[in-house]
């Protein structure tokens, strides 16, 4: 009797330690990973490397391999353009601030996303990337070598972590239509991004128009969208100019006057 009382207690041991061991997975495992669990049919995608790569959609919480991918994030999510990106390289605050001051000021809350660096100098964080929990990391083509010498995707997969690939500036009249189709797919916002595409083809001669005959309802919509945000964002250029004109003006002055004698060339 001694023995089965020991046998029960040990099998009850095992179980509690078997129940802890899953709750401590479904608290400290990533968002994805325990969505994996439950829910395994997550959508294969297509990424601009021809890789297959499965994302549950639509994404929420999203990390941008470069902060210039602001620009399509834009063209899709119009009345605010950061509420989905929880991680992004600073390479927009560095090489635009201008464009970067302007969304600032419009969207405050930018400049509370974590930032990092790049993967091809090798400054990237992959520890800040996982503990913002995204849905899905967006990087450009560029990045490939350096992700896979330092077996970023594997260890990101580990986790549940998917990662996609796009290009819109290595070869951009091939492969920006496609990017802004994963974008449209990831965002749940296809029809905004083929909206989008419509509406850009006019002005790019070298793209022809897949979808003859179909209603300019959608480009309409998405053109009044991008006139609201235009609309927006216009004074703080306007004003940048104008201070940018003005100091030109000055610097000019300042040069006639020490040296009235030399023919200074007129700035544009």
């Amino acid at each position: 009797m001694a023995s089965v009382h020991r046998h029960s207690h040990a099998f009850v041991a095992l179980l509690l330690a078997g129940l802890l061991g899953v709750a401590l997975f479904f608290s400290l495992a990533p968002r994805n990973a325990v969505a994996a669990v439950q829910d395994p049919a997550a959508v294969t995608v297509t990424d601009l490397l021809g890789r297959k790569v499965k994302v549950h959609l639509p994404v929420r919480r999203v990390i941008l391999g470069e902060g210039r991918q602001l620009y399509l994030v834009a063209a899709l999510d119009t009345q605010n353009p950061i509420e989905r990106i929880v991680g992004w390289r600073k390479d927009l605050i560095q090489s635009d601030p201008d464009t970067y001051g302007a969304y600032l000021r419009k969207f405050p809350d930018i400049g509370k996303i974590p930032t990092f660096g790049g993967f091809e100098d090798g400054t990237f964080d992959i520890e800040q990337a996982i503990s913002q929990q995204p849905d899905v990391i967006i990087l450009n083509i560029e990045a490939q070598h350096a992700t896979e010498d330092a077996r970023y995707i594997e260890k990101l997969d580990a986790l549940g972590i998917p990662v996609v690939y796009v290009d819109f500036r290595n070869n951009p009249m091939d492969n920006t239509e496609p990017t802004m189709r994963l974008f449209g797919k990831l965002f749940g916002k296809e029809a905004r991004a083929e909206a989008f595409l419509d509406f850009r083809q006019p002005a790019n001669p070298s793209c022809h128009r897949r979808h003859q005959g179909q209603s300019s309802a959608a480009p309409e919509r998405v053109h009044r969208a991008h006139r609201r945000l235009h609309r927006r964002l216009l004074p703080e250029f306007r004003q940048r100019e104008l201070r940018s004109f003005r100091r030109d003006g000055r610097r000019q002055q300042h040069r006639q006057k020490h040296n009235p004698k030399h023919l200074w060339p007129v700035e544009p």
